[in-house]
């Protein structure tokens, strides 16, 4: 009897990357619509924050393991390439249709053109409204005494890129523990308008 066992690398790759692949889309979907305010409590089990780390991790993992699937089927991807060579001459306008559209993605979702702009927004705004079973057992504090710190946490935003997005409308701000109603005493300027200011803009 032949007690070895075949151990198949191209079927273990396959398979670990559609397992990757399933965690990628779990933890994307819950880290669009989960409350930034889940850092406190648990959402299947897990808090926000570790959600967040199961993503990076396992899309290190996503990538790592797409490398070593290209080396191991390197051999049959260069021969269809090949063999599908000239079909791919054929195949010019449609080449150059997903060149545009990948382009058109990358540069819409850093630039925050719509309909691109209008998925983070939706992200921004289900993160803004925290269910209350997510929140702490504590007072309550009203958004205009909070400081803009944790405002940029609440609502997903790198507090660096509020700053500058403030500073370019020539707001100034004293420390990040300012509250928004103090930085807009400081300024002048209603919470309200400075709270616009603050959120991704709508072209």
């Amino acid at each position: 009897m032949n007690s070895k066992i075949n151990f198949n690398m191209r079927g273990f790759t396959s398979l670990l990357i559609t397992a990757l692949a399933i965690v990628e889309i779990i933890s994307s979907i819950i880290l669009y619509i989960a409350p930034a305010i889940m850092r406190y409590t648990t959402h299947i089990g897990l808090t926000r924050n570790e959600w967040k780390n199961i993503h990076i991790i396992v899309g290190f993992l996503f990538i790592f393991a797409i490398f070593f699937h290209l080396i191991y089927n390197w051999k049959i991807l260069t021969n269809y390439i090949k063999k599908k060579g000239s079909i791919g001459i054929h195949l010019k306008w449609e080449t150059i249709s997903v060149l545009i559209i990948t382009v058109f993605i990358f540069v819409g979702s850093y630039k925050e053109i719509p309909p691109l702009s209008y998925i983070s927004d939706y992200g921004t705004k289900m993160k803004m409204a925290a269910p209350t079973r997510y929140q702490p057992k504590q007072k309550r504090i009203s958004p205009a005494l909070m400081p803009i710190s944790l405002i940029a946490e609440k609502i997903d935003i790198p507090l660096n890129s509020i700053i500058n997005k403030l500073k370019e409308s020539n707001i100034s701000i004293r420390s990040k523990e300012s509250s928004l109603k103090e930085i807009a005493e400081d300024n002048n300027i209603s919470v309200r308008e400075l709270f616009s200011k603050i959120m991704p803009r709508r072209d």
